[in-house]
């Protein structure tokens, strides 16, 4: 087989000769029998080709573009499916489709926006991402599978759970007034850290019994000082919820005064439309905030940074829990062990007073039985030192149904009402048309 220089291949040994008759350099003869072709790569892996390549490709290049990024906000993630947030889709150039995709993408954020205020308020991750499972994903795949891709199916979907949502939200904060108006008035908070008790020891002069460590200080003030960073940007949030949740709520008062409000007094409805897209850019700039606030302390997410909060408040209070529990033993021991003492003291003089006593009365009570035979002495009963246990009855494992879903239940009956009130007012216009 011949090839030229450029590693051709050519059919006859004329084309790789020169005038003189000779291979010119760079042509090759490969005689019969040798190898013309090798692979420099082994046989291709089936791993590249699995699904559960792709999110490792993805962490790993994440991890790479964010070793060069200049702050935190310029960090990107890879989103995470199991979460309870809902990702929003790019909208490429001259794409047909940007309508659609936008108003979509603004469903969305105002999802993963009413999310974050829920965890703010002190709502349940576990219930939202319950609830996104069950009224969102589940819903949303039925649809497409009943009727194909229909992207107003999925608006309005995604429109009932954000009601749903946001009717959870409010009554979230409903219960934190309720539990401040508490803490006013001088109620103690149920959930409030707890200061360590100062533990007045008893005098150990005496031969004390083995006592439990106490916890480093220094360990507790380190999970003191991460609670209490942690616990202002916590403050910060709860202020601009409670900022976002008073606007939204002065919104609805101005949409019920619009409603109400007749066609004719169009200077009024026009003052209240401005007022109304006035107080939305508001509420729309403050949502904004809550979502970048934990971005500046490198918290990829509101629900990141909540569970990162959580986490350090029950170690610092577990902290404290258990110095107290520790001085409140050792204190019981020391109590104990002195009560032991004053009794073996009191028991020791008293059994003195009772030796002679007891010996003379065991004398006479064996004279006795030599002159009236062998007569049996009385046996006191023996009654056990600890009571009988016994078994407790099972306790039944039941679980009740979140406040989400309870909400999402009553919002379906609703939907179920509204359609049979609306197929049956369809029924009686059409019974009510005239016949052709």
């Amino acid at each position: 087989m011949f090839f030229d220089e450029d590693g051709r291949h050519v059919r006859t040994k004329k084309q790789i000769l020169d005038e003189n008759g000779n291979v010119r350099p760079g042509c090759v003869i490969l005689r019969k029998g040798l190898p013309y072709e090798m692979r420099y790569f082994s046989e291709r892996k089936d791993k590249f080709k699995e699904r559960s390549f792709l999110p490792e490709v993805k962490e790993m290049y994440t991890e790479l573009m964010n070793q060069y990024a200049r702050s935190n906000l310029d960090k990107v993630r890879v989103f995470d499916k199991s979460g309870p947030y809902l990702p929003t889709k790019k909208i490429g150039k001259n794409n047909p489709k940007a309508e659609e995709i936008k108003a979509d993408n603004e469903l969305r954020k105002e999802w993963n926006q009413s999310v974050d205020q829920i965890l703010i308020a002190g709502g349940s991750q576990e219930d939202v991402i319950e609830f996104k499972r069950e009224c969102v994903t589940s819903k949303v795949a039925e649809s497409v599978k009943t009727n194909g891709y229909q992207p107003g199916l999925l608006a309005s979907i995604l429109r009932k759970a954000i009601t749903v949502l946001k009717d959870y939200f409010r009554f979230l904060m409903m219960l934190q007034r309720r539990k401040e108006n508490r803490t006013e008035k001088g109620t103690v908070d149920p959930t409030g850290t707890r200061e360590p008790v100062s533990v007045q020891t008893p005098d150990r002069k005496l031969m004390a019994p083995e006592l439990e460590p106490l916890i480093d200080p220094a360990l507790i003030m380190s999970a003191q000082a991460e609670y209490m960073r942690l616990q202002a940007i916590q403050d910060r949030l709860n202020t601009l919820n409670k900022k976002a949740f008073a606007i939204e709520r002065d919104v609805m008062k101005l949409v019920t005064k619009l409603n109400k409000t007749s066609l004719l007094h169009w200077g009024q409805r026009k003052e209240l439309e401005k007022t109304i897209a006035v107080e939305q850019t508001r509420l729309n700039t403050t949502r904004d905030q809550i979502e970048l606030l934990p971005k500046q302390y490198g918290f990829n997410s509101v629900s990141e940074f909540v569970t990162v909060y959580k986490q350090a408040k029950s170690d610092y209070e577990s902290l404290l829990s258990q110095q107290e529990e520790r001085k409140a033993s050792n204190e019981r021991k020391l109590r104990e062990y002195e009560e032991q003492k004053k009794k073996e003291k009191a028991h020791a003089e008293s059994t003195k007073e009772t030796d002679h006593s007891e010996k003379t009365e065991r004398q006479s009570m064996v004279h006795s039985q030599e002159h009236a035979g062998n007569a049996e002495v009385p046996v006191r009963p023996v009654t056990p030192k600890h009571p009988v246990r016994t078994a407790a009855a099972p306790i039944r494992n039941t679980r009740k149904k979140s406040v989400l879903m309870r909400l999402h239940e009553k919002q379906e009956v609703v939907d179920e009402n509204e359609k049979r009130n609306r197929n049956n007012l369809n029924r009686t216009n059409r019974r009510g048309e005239p016949e052709l």
